[in-house]
């Protein structure tokens, strides 16, 4: 159906992501962030998973101290600074999660 090929859209988007963080200095950091949002993204095409809604509140706090912090505004990628780019990254992936279990809702 729809959802579910949606969801494997995004899971591979999120695993692109992943692999563009490879070049990154702070990869440590970004891979598993992109990672876990696409393998929690593939996992639920089979399974509900209520609890990524956790995870997504843990990277929207996470965004959140990235927009106080306000490191890295100096290096600048294609349009806009690294912190930029880092906080809609995070954002992107808490939104994604945030919804990903009314998604499953819907394929019932």
């Amino acid at each position: 159906d729809i959802y579910k090929k949606i969801k494997v859209f995004a899971g591979l988007v999120f695993l692109w992501f992943s692999f563009l963080q490879m070049n990154d200095p702070d990869y440590f950091y970004w891979v598993p962030i992109y990672l876990l949002t696409s393998l929690f993204t593939f996992y639920s095409t089979y399974r509900n998973n209520k609890y990524v809604r956790f995870l997504s509140g843990f990277y929207l706090f996470s965004s959140l101290s990235l927009i106080f912090k306000g490191s890295d505004k100096e290096v600048t990628m294609y349009i806009f600074s690294e912190n930029t780019n880092e906080v809609f990254g995070l954002m992107l992936c808490s939104i994604w999660l945030y919804f990903l279990p009314s998604l499953n809702r819907n394929m019932d």
